[in-house]
């Protein structure tokens, strides 16, 4: 089980396709961590606020550029959620293309075992750490 300082880490999936969404959440569930799927529209106050208890947060594929710019934004505009690892879940050609990617989020091919993106959940919440230390 993966453990934060007061229990299991805690990850907000944002966006995307539902079944997609859903279906992270049970497989990262099953894993030991505590994730939820926002499908809904977020407003502009409700980043801030969510994000006080999250470790970290993944971009669902076929999240709108509009959508990631702007949450990314007022996430990145608090002290607060400032520090908190983005991954975004993305296919294999839009790797190749950075176009339009801010730098501070990690990309992760998609689709993948989900051990791989526990790796990567892992690595990101290891950079954090790291950047705290600072």
């Amino acid at each position: 089980m993966h453990q934060g300082e007061s229990g299991p880490i805690k990850i907000a999936i944002v966006g995307g396709d539902l079944l997609v969404g859903r279906s992270l959440e049970v497989a990262l569930q099953s894993s030991g961590y505590d994730v939820h799927f926002l499908s809904g529209s977020l407003t502009d106050d409700e980043p801030t606020e969510l994000l006080d208890e999250v470790g970290i947060v993944i971009f669902a594929p076929r999240m709108s550029t509009k959508r990631r710019r702007s949450f990314l934004s007022r996430v990145r505009s608090t002290l607060a959620t400032v520090r908190v690892p983005v991954l975004e879940l993305v296919t294999t050609a839009s790797v190749a293309s950075q176009n339009g990617r801010e730098e501070l989020v990690g990309l992760v091919p998609w689709p993948c075992p989900i051990e791989d993106l526990e790796r990567e959940i892992e690595a990101a919440l290891l950079d954090r750490v790291d950047l705290k230390e600072y």
